[in-house]
């Protein structure tokens, strides 16, 4: 297991400013499908496009299913990849760490990079994985860094992976898609295969 200590070091940047805006596009395709969901997943796709066009190839069957499907369709597919399935649970410590007492360090300090990122947690803990992508998408520094290369990167590996078996889950190719542009911009580390 990864150590769950960061480096302090990050700054983030004016809330207009993203680092690395495909991140903060991503964390949205992870949110529970709303009405606009189609909408959203085609903005998204777009953005990803302009920075990791091989992580836009793996969006497209997300974003065809959320403008092809009904909105139940979508809310089902969601609530059992994500929320009745354990192995694909969306928290980062608990894909890394499960119920080791690890986890709660690494709560204590995505908290913290939540802070020094000013993005609001909402009603989802810290190191739920649309709240790490957000902090990613905002800061830069040796605490992103470590962050992407030793939590997220493995935490989102280790569950596409283990969607590899669920038979064309669009939902793999966003997990994918997250895998490239970690990838990308943080190093080899993180690849998703």
């Amino acid at each position: 297991m990864p150590a769950t200590s960061l480096p302090i070091g990050s700054r983030a940047p004016a809330p207009e400013a993203l680092v690395f805006p495909a991140l903060d596009a991503l964390a949205t395709l992870y949110g529970y499908p709303r009405e606009d969901a189609a909408a959203g997943a085609a903005a998204a796709l777009a953005v990803v496009a302009t920075d990791c066009p091989d992580a836009a190839d793996d969006l497209t069957p997300l974003e065809e299913h959320l403008r092809t499907s009904d909105r139940a369709a979508c809310e089902e597919l969601y609530v059992r990849t994500f929320e009745l399935n354990p192995v694909c649970a969306l928290e980062v410590g608990w894909q890394l760490y499960g119920e080791q007492y690890a986890r709660g360090t690494f709560l204590v300090r995505a908290q913290q990079l939540c802070r020094d990122a000013a993005v609001d947690p909402g009603t989802e803990l810290a190191d739920h994985l649309p709240n790490v992508l957000r902090v990613l998408a905002r800061l830069e520094g040796p605490s992103a860094g470590a962050l992407a290369v030793r939590f997220a990167g493995p935490a989102v590996r280790g569950m596409c992976e283990k969607l590899a078996g669920a038979g064309g889950n669009p939902y793999r190719g966003l997990l994918s898609a997250t895998a490239r542009v970690l990838e990308r911009h943080y190093g080899g580390e993180v690849e998703s295969e």
